[in-house]
């Protein structure tokens, strides 16, 4: 069971931000502070 727990806590705050839309839309830094923005909304 602690290997379990070892495997999730090397994972715990790495994301993988996906998006249908063209870098012309949505920026990779807009997209990581909007989600940063919802998190702390979520707080």
């Amino acid at each position: 069971m602690l290997d379990a727990i070892d495997e999730e806590t090397a994972l715990d705050a790495i994301y993988v931000l996906r998006t249908s839309e063209p870098d012309t839309v949505v920026s990779r830094d807009d997209l990581v502070e909007t989600c940063e923005s919802l998190a702390y909304l979520e707080r």
